[in-house]
């Protein structure tokens, strides 16, 4: 039996986003309920802006290919070294409003496509919500610098030669393979 997959990323994030928007919602009534003077850090782990949003969909994609070794990739849209992390231009384009800094929120459109995606997607962005999801922007963006990951790799390459880095695909068999190092993670594992 085959099982359903969604390719496209925006979609994949969207649902990403939710988890996010639903955590923030889950823990402003918390707040409310709770007696004044308390100092409350959880906002700092409710907000998913553009950055943080594209390196937990490049960790997905990641973990998918680790814990799928007869998957070649998850999206049907390929990574790019820019200056902060891995982008793809799919995610950028649909939420380059919201910027670095301000917290994606979803239209009703894009909460209809939730209702969509498949459970087999779900279940994968789930679980990469709660290793990563809790880590700050900054805790994220050091994971992708880490010496040996594949953007770090063009980065310093490429730096070297004073070429652009911007249109430069990120290779999603070395990025599977460095994941699956990184965090100990067996192919065709699934936590």
């Amino acid at each position: 039996m085959d099982k359903e997959i969604e390719r496209n990323i925006v979609n994949n994030s969207i649902y990403m986003v939710s988890l996010f928007n639903n955590a923030k919602e889950k823990n402003s009534n918390k707040k409310k309920n709770d007696s004044y003077g308390k100092k409350d850090n959880t906002d700092n782990f409710t907000v998913i802006n553009l950055l943080k949003l594209q390196i937990l969909m490049y960790l997905l994609e990641a973990y998918y290919m680790v814990c799928e070794p007869t998957e070649k990739e998850l999206y049907d849209s390929n990574w790019n070294a820019w200056e902060y992390g891995p982008a793809n231009k799919q995610l950028y384009n649909y939420f380059r409003d919201y910027g670095g800094s301000i917290n994606i929120l979803l239209s009703s459109e894009d909460i209809n496509k939730i209702t969509n995606l498949p459970d087999y997607n779900k279940n994968y962005i789930d679980e990469i919500y709660k290793i990563f999801g809790k880590l700050s922007v900054l805790d994220l963006v050091s994971i992708i610098h880490m010496n040996e990951s594949p953007w770090n790799e063009i980065i310093h390459t490429n730096k070297m030669s004073n070429k652009s880095i911007d249109n430069i695909t990120i290779d999603k068999e070395k990025t599977k393979q460095w994941f699956e190092k990184v965090f100990k993670i067996k192919s065709g594992d699934k936590k």
